[in-house]
């Protein structure tokens, strides 16, 4: 088994989703140029119990050696919240005003999505837009994507922009497409 990045300590159903994901992904990694079998490794997305809601491959290596577990964080339940009277509130606990739209715990600071969306962590933060989908984590390839004839830029670690020699005049006077579809 690989190193595993993401949950601390993965349960049994968790792994047992990491070795589903990566059965369905290899037979489609093998058909890719940019398989790699020493470098092979899938992020899964887990609800509570473990069980397998999503999964990619990572190309590339871009995982720097790890499978990736993210378990998605337990929503509340409303069958679990209780409306309890003021005066039973614990001496021991502190009051907050607001409660995270995520897992539901009391907060006094933490992320406002939109208007009226909080939460109370990053990891509530990122799962409140996933469950959104306002984001997804995805891989652009050049040789797919980019094609310098048409006039598409090609850029460089640092943000530089490159261009074939017959569009560096258009692009320097902004004329050539700076956007890659």
């Amino acid at each position: 088994m690989s190193k595993i990045k993401g949950v601390d300590n993965p349960t049994k159903n968790q792994l047992q989703a990491l070795k589903e994901a990566k059965a369905h992904w290899l037979p489609i990694a093998k058909k890719s140029k940019n398989y790699d079998a020493d470098n092979f490794y899938v992020q899964v997305w887990v609800d509570g119990d473990g069980k397998l809601l999503d999964a990619v491959w990572i190309a590339c290596g871009d995982s720097e050696g790890y499978d990736i577990i993210l378990a998605e964080n337990p929503t509340r339940d409303k069958k679990m919240l209780r409306t309890l009277n003021l005066k039973d509130f614990p001496k021991d606990d502190t009051k907050h005003p607001r409660q995270c739209e995520c897992c539901g715990k009391g907060m006094t600071e933490g992320f406002l999505i939109w208007d009226d969306t909080r939460a109370c962590s990053q990891d509530c933060f990122n799962q409140i837009l996933y469950d959104a989908d306002v984001y997804c984590y995805t891989e652009w390839y050049l040789e797919d994507e980019v094609n310098p004839h048409e006039g598409d830029a090609t850029y460089d670690s640092n943000g530089n922009e490159y261009y074939i020699a017959k569009y560096l005049p258009k692009a320097r006077s902004g004329e050539a497409p700076k956007e890659v579809l």
